[in-house]
């Protein structure tokens, strides 16, 4: 199942059943698979983690991350992590200096969704 998460400026496409998110260039509600501009695949680590891997695209935006964000609260989590490559990094993250996943950057989601604008 696709479901589909959208600010009006952006939206990203999360399938459950594969753990892809896609980030979309726009919303056209009669696309079946509306065109996206990067992607990456998301795991469940534990009750409240998860974790993103293969970020990759050209067009994502930091409304496209936020509405991650708002996802994974939306889905139960508390915190995300991400591995980033050198000289990319993830906005609202800090990096681990502890094992485990150290080096990874972690979002700590209940601190990140207060600071986010409220959704229109």
């Amino acid at each position: 199942m696709t479901i589909i998460h959208d600010n009006r400026r952006c939206a990203i496409s999360v399938e459950e059943h594969t753990g892809s998110i896609r980030f979309l260039r726009d919303v056209d509600p009669a696309a079946t698979l509306p065109p996206f501009v990067g992607k990456c695949t998301y795991t469940r680590l534990s009750e409240s983690e998860v974790i993103i891997t293969g970020l990759a695209g050209n067009g994502i935006t930091r409304a496209h991350l936020r509405l991650i964000v708002r996802w994974a609260h939306g889905a139960g989590y508390h915190w995300l992590y991400a591995r980033r490559l050198p000289g990319h990094t993830l906005p609202m993250a800090t990096l681990r200096r502890v094992r485990p996943l150290q080096g990874w950057y972690e979002v700590d989601i209940d601190r990140v969704i207060k600071l986010l604008p409220r959704p229109d």
